[in-house]
């Protein structure tokens, strides 16, 4: 495992944490009856938990989760992927376990075989978020320290930090696997290693805001290159200057628990190489400061059964758009439909049917024909999926996706791909 910081960043890291831990003597005067928030570790369910372990204030998590992945006709390639991929992960409320007020902690670790679902469609919107590109990787995912104020309506938080797993979330679509559906393809394509998310989580700084029981705000600076693209198989901790930040803010409105309008802008501090425009002089890509986006999103019960108002339907939409000149997906926007416990003998059991479009901007068509390899205007993902907690520890889900233009290339037929998720996982409550 390999950690590089310059002294000056490290300085600036250690004081931030420093500070949360000095404000815990602060938290203990502010702080009466709040509780730490529920750790995220991903945008799927997690692991079920013995029921001593909900209320224990150390758990350990442990989930294994495989995948197999067929690509039946179109694409670049008629052939299976397997994707295995373990996780443990150690939650900790620190209020109960040590009495530090409105403390909490989550450090996640996790193995992913390597395999990649890239050569089977080539598709822009990647079939799995479980996908690493092929890399097999031991990494430490996420590593934070929370501390909430005011009766939790104040948080703050550092470490390694996924950044959908609080920001561009909307429930409903959690249920899918395309990656079209966890970050939006307008912010997940960008920087030199992705935005930070898994598998690739930087160090952030994050700050929340309940304005009052409906708004909230938030705001966090993550590096702007997560881990190092030259030696994915290992955790690399870079802070520099030339790297820069990424910078996101969100303002949510929550109706109720089942409904949310969000609203969220991105920019990074970065210059970054324009796709067709280039020096005169020297023959180099013009450097663009100006590598930013915005998103905005909803999701809303549509309805719910008179006899059980867990069961109904959900949907989501959501909408984003990004600086064409640097980036290849310029807008993008994706929608879909999940229906909770539509059999009377599965109550808990959720299918759920999605759509998404990425579009290409016009500098990234103007580049592809340059180089001779002209490109379309959008591809399209159809996602239809089924999950099944088939007891507390296994849970089952059988997907299947279709993609019109998959990598929006004109030699690639339209594919259809089935796929078949497993979990195997439990909690355990250490104290």
């Amino acid at each position: 495992m390999k950690y590089i910081f310059p002294n000056k960043n490290l300085a600036l890291f250690l004081l931030l944490t420093s500070s949360l831990f000095a404000l815990n003597a602060y938290a203990e005067d502010v702080v009466e009856k709040e509780s730490p928030r529920e750790a995220q570790t991903s945008d799927k369910p997690e692991p079920a938990a013995a029921p001593e372990a909900e209320e224990n204030p150390i758990t350990l998590k442990a989930l294994y989760t495989g995948e197999t992945w067929s690509n039946l006709s179109g694409g670049l390639k008629t052939s299976s992927v397997g994707i295995n991929k373990v996780d443990l992960s150690l939650e900790v409320n620190a209020e109960k376990a040590f009495g530090w007020k409105g403390a909490s902690f989550l450090v996640d670790a996790a193995h992913n075989s390597g395999n990649t679902t890239s050569k089977l469609t080539g598709a822009t919107q990647n079939e799995t978020t479980l996908d690493t590109g092929g890399t097999e990787m031991y990494r430490i995912t996420q590593a934070w320290y929370q501390q909430e104020f005011f009766d939790g309506k104040t948080s703050a938080l550092v470490g390694l930090y996924d950044l959908n797993s609080e920001f561009d979330a909307l429930e409903p679509a959690g249920l899918f696997f395309n990656s079209a559906y966890g970050l939006t393809k307008t912010l997940d394509q960008t920087g030199l290693n992705g935005p930070s998310s898994y598998p690739n989580d930087s160090l952030a700084f994050r700050l929340r805001q309940k304005l009052n029981d409906k708004w909230s705000v938030q705001a966090v600076v993550l590096d702007g290159v997560p881990e190092d693209p030259a030696h994915p198989k290992v955790n690399t901790i870079n802070l520099s200057h030339k790297d820069g930040a990424l910078l996101v803010g969100e303002t949510d409105y929550a109706a109720s628990e089942s409904s949310k309008i969000m609203f969220g802008y991105w920019r990074y501090t970065a210059k970054f190489d324009d796709l067709v425009d280039t020096n005169l002089t020297t023959g180099e890509p013009v450097k663009d400061s100006d590598n930013q986006g915005v998103y905005t999103g909803i999701s809303e019960n549509l309805y719910k059964q008179k006899d059980d108002e867990k069961r109904g339907l959900d949907g989501f939409l959501r909408f984003g758009v990004a600086n064409g000149s640097v980036n290849q997906v310029d807008k993008a926007v994706n929608g879909g439909v999940t229906y909770t416990g539509l059999f009377d003998s599965r109550p808990e059991d959720k299918l759920g049917l999605a759509v998404a479009f990425a579009h290409n901007g016009g500098s990234y068509k103007r580049a592809e024909d340059i180089a001779g390899t002209p490109a379309d205007a959008t591809e399209t993902n159809f996602e239809l999926t089924y999950r099944a907690e088939l007891n507390k520890w296994i849970t089952v889900q059988p997907d299947v996706q279709y993609f019109i233009n998959p990598g929006t290339s004109p030699n690639s037929d339209n594919a259809l791909i089935v796929g078949f998720h497993v979990e195997i996982g439990h909690g355990f409550g250490l104290l």
